[in-house]
């Protein structure tokens, strides 16, 4: 899959693309290369969002970026930018729609664009390069071992992304299961 690679942080490859509506965006998914097998293949969407829609020139519904995710295969995991978008039906009908999505995160809440972006930042840095330690003698990145565990982490580097009600939902043989929903069960 790529997350368990021996060089952290150095198997990325990141592209961008803007997009105005459905069509668009499903011309530009088209046209992104689909890379190596090893490597991991992330969409994120960094967008204005609602309920039930991520919003462009166009909206895009949630049932239409289903069919759109749902006729590409070969995506690990999608990851949203966008307020109020993610909330558990969204994650649990996309993870339906792409069979070969291992997980989906976003907000499921207003969330300023400032510290969103932020949040964002600091959860790819987490998951592409581990913890960062400094302790007293070399400083070093300890690696993290799955997507689950770098939103897990960053709720305890930074904060704020629990008020953002930022989440990971993720697939286990019991179901569909959330970061913010365990990091609430760790608490009590």
């Amino acid at each position: 899959m790529g997350f368990g690679r021996q060089r952290l942080g150095h198997d990325a490859v990141f592209s961008y693309s803007v997009f105005q509506n459905a069509d668009g965006l499903s011309a530009e998914l088209d046209r992104q290369d689909r890379g190596a097998a090893t490597r991991a293949k992330i969409a994120y969407f960094a967008c204005h969002g609602r309920q039930n829609n991520l919003c462009a020139a166009q909206d895009i519904s949630r049932t239409k970026l289903k069919r759109i995710l749902g006729q590409r295969a070969g995506y690990d995991a999608l990851l949203f930018g966008a307020c109020d978008f993610v909330d558990r039906n969204t994650a649990t009908q996309l993870l339906g729609a792409v069979p070969s999505c291992r997980w989906v995160a976003g907000y499921a809440k207003w969330a300023p664009w400032l510290e969103s972006m932020l949040c964002d930042l600091m959860f790819f840095r987490l998951l592409l390069t581990g913890r960062f330690t400094r302790p007293e003698v070399n400083a070093r990145w300890i690696p993290i071992r799955n997507p689950e565990e770098a939103a897990m982490t960053l709720y305890e580097r930074f904060p704020p992304s629990v008020d953002l009600c930022f989440s990971l939902f993720y697939r286990t043989a019991g179901g569909i299961r959330a970061t913010l929903e365990q990091h609430a069960e760790q608490r009590t």
